[in-house]
C-alpha cells in the first residue's frame, strides 16, 4: 500500500505498514510556473495569492508576464505585488513594459519606469530623458 502523502513526495514510502521506507519530503513548489500563472486570474482571491506567492517563490523571470496583468488590477495588493515583480524580473527585453510604465498616469508606475529603465540601455536613457520632463517634480530626475 502506498500512503497517501506519498503523491505529494520526490520519493515514495516503500511500505510504511513494516515501517520500512525511505525518508520522503515534500516537493518544493509543487506548482509549476504555467499552473502559478493560470491561478493568477482564479476568481477566489486566495489562489490568486497562492500563486503569487509560489511564483515569487520559484523566482523565474518567465513568471513576469503574468504579473504585467495585475498592473491594472482591482486589488491594491496585486497592484503592489505586480510592480515587485516588475522590479525584479523586468530586463532589457521588456522595454514595451518600460515604455507602458513612463506613459501611465499614475505617478508610481513613473517612478518604477525610471527606476528600472536603465537596464535597457539606450532605448532606457530615452525613457528616461522623457521622464526627466515630467510634470509632476516626483518624477523629475
Amino acid at each position: 500500500m502506498i500512503h497517501p502523502w506519498s503523491a505529494a513526495t520526490k520519493i515514495s514510502f516503500l511500505d510504511w505498514r513494516s515501517g520500512v521506507f525511505i525518508a520522503a519530503s515534500p516537493v518544493a513548489g509543487s506548482m509549476t510556473v504555467r499552473g502559478a500563472l493560470a491561478k493568477l486570474n482564479h476568481r477566489d482571491v486566495r489562489q490568486r495569492r497562492r500563486a503569487v506567492r509560489h511564483l515569487f517563490e520559484m523566482d523565474d523571470a518567465e513568471a513576469l508576464q503574468g504579473f504585467v496583468g495585475l498592473l491594472e488590477d482591482s486589488d491594491p495588493w496585486f497592484r503592489e505585488k505586480a510592480m515587485d515583480a516588475v522590479k525584479r524580473w523586468a530586463a532589457s527585453k521588456d522595454l514595451a513594459l518600460f515604455e507602458r510604465l513612463a506613459s501611465s498616469g499614475e505617478r508610481q508606475k513613473r517612478l518604477l519606469a525610471a527606476s528600472i529603465s536603465g537596464r535597457a540601455g539606450r532605448a532606457g536613457e530615452a525613457i528616461l530623458a522623457g521622464l526627466c520632463a515630467d510634470s509632476d517634480e516626483a518624477i523629475r530626475l
